[in-house]
């Protein structure tokens, strides 16, 4: 039975928190771009990303569509990340078309608490943007600690805004996929994965035409918003389950 659990705490600010602690993991200075579907499942790999030196993938997946979407880091807008999806484009008449746009970081292990100090992942946003925004942000973190397991946390709905906001994900709001170990340990991150999904099965039409910016990736503390919206979800309730189960034997067979 999939647990409920705590998503996020999703911070909405006119500009991101001044950053006293923590460090940026990326802040897409490095060209690279993906586009589908000509390059569906194909990723774009960037080496020695960031501080921590990561393997950077920028992919756009699917399930059941053949998404018209693209996905780059300084090219649409220089040292910013920019995905566009306007189409999902099924592939069968009586199927759910699923689709996401993927941020992964690998071939890493990284203490982002730095000792204790920082307790939060921090997203920049600086818009988000379209008639349908996409259905829900998942970020999904693997460590060293406990092998094998993964885990992540849900941010639903996202709002549309053309103002810079953060989206803070405390550390303890990660829990594990069908129960297990309390927490991650957020000391041994070996992987990353930040998605932005676009599902049939929400409601969503098949012309979507939104577009999400990110300003930078970063890891601290918990900023001091203007305000803060609590968000608890289950697995359970996602009809993207099915997208979620095949991700994630792909993320785990993808780090090795």
């Amino acid at each position: 039975m999939h647990r409920t659990f705590l998503a996020s705490l999703f911070c909405l600010s006119l500009f991101a928190a001044p950053l006293h602690a923590g460090f940026v993991l990326d802040d897409f200075d490095d060209p690279a771009g993906v586009v589908s579907p000509e390059m569906e499942g194909i990723p774009t790999i960037t080496d020695n990303v960031g501080i921590l030196a990561a393997r950077r993938r920028l992919e756009i997946e699917a399930i059941q569509a053949d998404p018209i979407a693209t996905l780059d880091s300084s090219i649409t807008v220089e040292s910013h990340l920019t995905g566009m999806m306007t189409d999902l484009m099924p592939t069968f008449v009586n199927g759910l078309p699923r689709a996401s746009i993927l941020i992964w970081y690998d071939q890493f292990v990284g203490d982002f608490t730095e000792n204790g100090i920082n307790d939060t992942l921090l997203i920049d946003v600086t818009s988000i943007v379209g008639p349908t925004p996409p259905a829900f942000l998942r970020v999904l973190v693997q460590e060293t600690t406990h092998t094998g397991t993964s885990f992540f946390a849900l941010v639903a709905p996202l709002v549309e805004t053309s103002s810079p906001l953060t989206i803070a994900l405390p550390f303890d709001s990660f829990a594990s996929r069908g129960g297990g170990p309390e927490g991650a340990d957020f000391k041994t991150i070996r992987l990353m994965v930040i998605e932005f999904f676009a599902n049939g099965f929400f409601g969503e039409p098949e012309e979507l035409g939104w577009t999400v910016q990110l300003d930078r990736i970063r890891v601290g503390r918990v900023p001091e918003p203007n305000s803060i919206v609590l968000i608890v979800l289950g697995i359970s309730c996602l009809p993207g389950c099915q997208f979620w189960r095949q991700t994630s034997r792909n993320w785990s067979e993808r780090s090795c």
